[in-house]
């Protein structure tokens, strides 16, 4: 029940953004009265939150599935970093709503914000240390650790999504490519 008015909910943000989608307009378009809709979900608030929790739950899901294959490393980076841009192109409209009306109401809820991040990208970290420890080069791991560069391919993916949902799309392909030959140029060993 929950996914059905996230669904339905997705649409009415989308189409008005936040603070113009009423409770009752989620209630209408689920097909709910309110006290059903508000034993699910206690605000608008939570249910707007929860969209963008079940969009990185989903993700990292993906990305969980990818690291279990039994492939070529590189092939796997290059593969993440492709169905995470294939899962913000297919949820592109939301993603954009999101950003721009979560922007307005970050500083009313910062505490709860800034610990989910946190938990994404720590989960997101912890994960990407143990598939890249034997990729790295034994310099790089001794001088800056695994959880640095894990970290710092983190941020970078973050920073290319974003580029991506504001509009620089024609550029994904290019960008992918350079990053996995960065990496394995100053990061990687030659093989892994």
């Amino acid at each position: 029940m929950r996914d059905f008015i996230l669904e339905a909910s997705e649409d009415l943000f989308v189409k008005h953004g936040f603070e113009k989608t009423s409770m009752d307009m989620i209630a209408k378009k689920s097909d709910l009265s309110k006290p059903t809709l508000y034993k699910y979900f206690t605000n608008k608030y939570g249910l707007f939150m929860d969209l963008y929790i079940r969009f990185q739950e989903e993700l990292l899901e993906k990305v969980k599935e990818l690291l279990k294959q039994n492939k070529n490393k590189y092939a796997i980076l290059e593969d993440i970093i492709d169905m995470t841009f294939h899962r913000i192109v297919k949820k592109e409209r939301f993603l954009k709503m999101f950003f721009r009306e979560h922007h307005l109401l970050v500083h009313q809820n910062i505490d709860e914000n800034f610990g989910m991040y946190l938990h994404d990208k720590d989960e997101m970290t912890v994960m990407l240390c143990q598939f890249l420890d034997d990729m790295i080069d034994p310099g790089i791991k001794s001088e800056f650790g695994v959880e640095m560069v894990a970290m710092t391919i983190y941020n970078i993916l973050e920073g290319l999504f974003l580029d991506f949902i504001v509009g620089n799309k024609d550029e994904h392909e290019k960008q992918k490519k350079y990053l996995v030959r960065l990496l394995k140029k100053g990061v990687f060993v030659e093989e892994a």
